[in-house]
């Protein structure tokens, strides 16, 4: 059932809380030794609703572990001293949560493969990564541990693991959502908070429960063609067309980006330090946020801006498209669930997920194609600002026309 469907049955006294509860902690408690999707258990926590899982990353619950994919915290047993705002609006929403669930470390990377962790495993082939930073998430859904668990994404962090792991998400437009970045990263427009789940009626729940709204591989390639066919069959006029922007906003803003990337790794290190009472110490985080922070130290604050200013250049035409335009449709990734180990970049993830991150603009993944082998293939479908609520009726229809639900993995 979707979370939607549970949370009827529920309403209607045909099951009831506890019975729901049990079945996600007999699936977690079979698959998760598996998968390595759950890291901090919560099967006592108490809860009347229908189960869900939330990452491990900006919102805590208070007494719980907090570890955000840091092995020093797992091993100093760091545990959050309040509940943040988006926890308790899940709670208030009808959700009982039962669990963390895998990322990895600080929510950095497209692939879930913290340091000192078991890697999270794609359920459709466990020798494949689920992407990141929203990797257990995905896993979960995928797997059937839950209908719904909660995700993030600041360049594409949502997106890339519901490609990857053959379900459903979206990043709202920037602001309708009040995202929590981890581990002492400033609010932004870019990090937002979300759910990935398998029906779409599950994402137009989450959007109004949470906002108070209403209701490059070739496989990658065929599942743009084949949403496009998919939209011409419904109605939609279809055409080949991208705004210009794109082409060149990497050329001019791939420096800076790292610029203002490595700005945000001191007080990254100033977070994890202050949570485990001293100075982290290199080893227990990634090396390259060490570097990173000392390159940022070496600079001078104009330099940010400057390079924040840039990103905003190259980024703002990117949404004139949609002047003349209500939807793009492109890959999500750019190859299906790649193989665990490595390091994934742009060869893997792609390139067409952090520009609407920038832009502060709606973006949809859905699984609407498969490989020849069976593992699920991402298509992103972006709206103009604020048009939230046109992705989340066209995830409807496009859910009616290929039922996307009924493919599952063979665990």
């Amino acid at each position: 059932m979707s979370g939607v469907a549970q949370a009827r049955v529920l309403r209607d006294g045909l099951v009831s809380a506890a019975e729901l509860r049990a079945v996600a902690v007999e699936t977690i408690e079979r698959l998760n030794p598996v998968l390595n999707a759950v890291v901090i258990p919560l099967f006592d926590r108490p809860g009347d609703g229908v189960p869900m899982l939330l990452k491990d990353a900006g919102p805590e619950l208070a007494d719980t572990p907090h570890w955000v994919g840091v092995a020093a915290l797992r091993d100093a047993q760091n545990t959050s001293l309040t509940t943040t705002e988006l926890a308790h609006k899940f709670e208030r929403a009808g959700f009982s949560i039962v669990g963390k669930d895998a990322r990895p470390q600080l929510s950095n990377g497209a692939t879930t493969e913290p340091a000192r962790f078991a890697p999270t495993r794609n359920p459709w082939d466990v020798t494949r990564s689920v992407g990141g930073s929203s990797g257990g998430p995905a896993a979960e859904v995928a797997s059937g541990m839950v209908a719904v668990a909660h995700g993030s994404d600041a360049t594409g962090s949502l997106r890339c693991p519901a490609a990857l792991c053959g379900v459903a998400t979206r990043n709202p437009t920037a602001g309708r959502i009040q995202g929590v970045p981890p581990a002492g990263r400033p609010p932004n427009d870019a990090w937002r908070d979300f759910v990935l789940a398998r029906h779409s009626e599950v994402l137009s729940a989450g959007f109004a429960a949470l906002t108070g709204a209403s209701a490059a591989a070739s496989a990658c390639v065929a599942g743009v063609h084949v949403a496009g066919a998919l939209l011409e069959a419904l109605g939609h006029d279809v055409e080949i067309s991208w705004p210009d922007a794109l082409d060149h906003l990497w050329s001019e803003s791939a420096a800076p980006f790292v610029i203002a990337r490595d700005a945000t790794r001191s007080p990254i290190i100033r977070w994890v330090s202050q949570r485990l009472g001293r100075r982290v110490q290199r080893g227990e985080l990634d090396n390259d946020v060490f570097e990173a922070a000392d390159r940022d130290a070496a600079r001078d604050p104009s330099d940010v801006r400057a390079a924040q200013a840039a990103i905003e250049v190259a980024a703002t035409p990117i949404a004139d498209w949609w002047d003349d335009h209500d939807l793009l449709v492109t890959p999500t990734t750019f190859q299906p669930a790649w193989p665990l180990g490595g390091n994934p970049g742009p060869k893997e993830m792609g390139t067409l997920l952090a520009p609407f991150s920038l832009t502060g603009q709606p973006a949809l993944s859905l699984p609407l194609h498969q490989t020849d082998d069976g593992l699920p293939v991402g298509v992103q479908l972006v709206a103009r600002h604020g048009a939230d609520e046109i992705l989340l009726r066209l995830a409807h229809q496009l859910q009616s026309a290929t039922d996307w639900t009924t493919r599952r993995p063979h665990l």
